[in-house]
């Protein structure tokens, strides 16, 4: 689980504020959501999990893009607020819990994690990278998104990436730098 002063710093955020980052509304983040997506690189994915969905703004636009999504967040507030967004949409699933704990058995062949990996401590991303060794599928796609700045954690944004993609066996990394962010793509060799 992440820190419990990270937890609770999170769910101070939300009460405070029901969309903390301006998600919603602010032109930076819908900006770096559209190069989330164009990250995608025009797939179809039967299978999608989305770690820290928060209120579902990004979770709306993977959508169209799934079979299937399941998004999970630790701030249960969030995930009412994003099962608002994207009710009416039964192919979407979300749930509050922590990633890799409360993962159900999924095979994704798409895994995001925007804005969240670094708000995870080492053991946590470590256990993360051996849930999706096992349980990714074999054509997997993981996006990491990364603010480049001061996370206010232990771990920054870039490295928070580099740990997870070192405890990954047999996957090849690129990356791409946004307005203040960072995209890993992170792909199972072969692909």
């Amino acid at each position: 689980m992440p820190l419990d002063r990270t937890t609770r710093h999170l769910c101070h955020l939300y009460r405070q504020n029901p969309d903390p980052w301006g998600h919603a509304t602010r032109a930076y983040e819908q900006a770096k959501f559209a190069r989330t997506i164009a990250a995608l690189d025009g797939r179809h994915y039967r299978q999608a999990v989305e770690i820290g969905c928060g209120i579902g703004v990004l979770t709306e636009l993977l959508a169209p893009h799934c079979d299937a999504l399941f998004g999970i967040d630790c701030v249960a507030r969030a995930v009412d607020a994003a099962r608002q967004r994207l009710a009416g949409q039964p192919h979407v699933r979300l749930t509050a819990g922590v990633a890799p704990d409360d993962l159900p058995d999924l095979a994704p062949d798409l895994i995001m994690l925007s804005e969240v990996l670094y708000f995870m401590i080492p053991d946590e991303i470590a256990r993360l990278a051996a849930w999706i060794d096992v349980h990714a599928a074999p054509d997997a796609r993981i996006i990491v998104v990364s603010w480049q700045g001061p996370t206010g954690e232990a771990l920054s944004g870039p490295a928070s990436a580099a740990l997870l993609h070192d405890a990954l066996v047999g996957w090849s990394r690129r990356q791409e730098d946004g307005d203040g962010y960072r995209i890993d793509r992170i792909d199972r060799l072969g692909n």
